[in-house]
């Protein structure tokens, strides 16, 4: 696998991440029983990250995000396997905003090479996600949505440049 760049576990609210350049993947993961679901976004607020893999054969994440309350902005991702990864322990109240994500189209791992890939394999409901002002260039599938139970979720104003397909939602009761 890929060395990962920072990895950090278990935060309580109040933490800010910025100004990190890197090729190769961060990661941030809660487990719900030890901080339970924020409000909003106080969580963590994670901006100005350059995350770009040299060699351009990666099929992992930029930015693994498995917790909730996480504000993500400013950041620009290039050539990873899948530029973020929300998990099921990151539920809610996650927000990506102008941020640009280029080039995950040649990748065709298990989450079809998408810039952002949503998993809600074990069916937990999802709540308050939002994509808004964001640039994808270059993608096989700009958003992929997969699992049941994502209930609220807001993905509007952003611009998709060359990509196969800009949103894909799979699973029943996926809005429900």
């Amino acid at each position: 696998g890929e060395d990962i760049g920072v990895e950090l576990w278990n935060l309580g609210s109040g933490n800010e991440v910025y100004n990190i350049h890197c090729n190769t993947w961060l990661s941030f993961v809660n487990h719900p029983e030890i901080f339970g679901s924020p409000t909003g976004f106080e969580q963590l607020d994670l901006h100005d990250i350059r995350i770009i893999d040299q060699d351009k054969n990666s099929t992992k994440e930029g930015i693994e995000i498995g917790l909730p309350g996480v504000d993500l902005h400013h950041c620009y991702i290039q050539d990873k396997g899948i530029g973020i990864a929300i998990w099921n322990m990151g539920r809610e109240h996650i927000r990506i905003r102008n941020s640009i994500f280029y080039n995950t189209s040649p990748k065709d791992n298990w989450a079809g090479g998408a810039a952002i890939y949503i998993d809600n394999s074990q069916r937990w409901d999802f709540q308050n996600l939002q994509i808004v002002n964001n640039v994808f260039d270059r993608h096989r599938t700009s958003i992929n949505i997969k699992g049941e139970r994502i209930k609220d979720i807001a993905i509007h104003n952003n611009a998709f440049f060359n990509t196969t397909t800009d949103i894909q939602a799979q699973g029943e009761n996926l809005f429900a």
